[in-house]
């Protein structure tokens, strides 16, 4: 159960990651736009990504209890 448990964990939180790092790069641009505004970019930069960072985990936790639970094991 443990490998099983392991195999989800790590392919959930791949998919997520790739998702986290292109949203992080789009955020990037966006900031930029913010500093046209007053507004201090890596202030900008830190408390949007630590949001989205949130979000990740929320993402990874929600999915993984959901394809866990739908795992059903037969006996042979």
């Amino acid at each position: 159960m443990r490998e099983i448990e392991k195999f989800f964990f790590l392919r959930t939180l791949d998919f997520f990651w790739q998702e986290h790092l292109e949203i992080m790069e789009s955020l990037r641009g966006a900031v930029r736009l913010r500093a046209y505004g007053k507004l201090d970019p890596l202030v900008e930069y830190k408390s949007e990504g630590y949001k989205f960072f949130k979000e990740l985990f929320e993402k990874v936790e929600k999915t993984l209890a959901k394809s866990l639970l739908r795992i059903r094991f037969s006996q042979p």
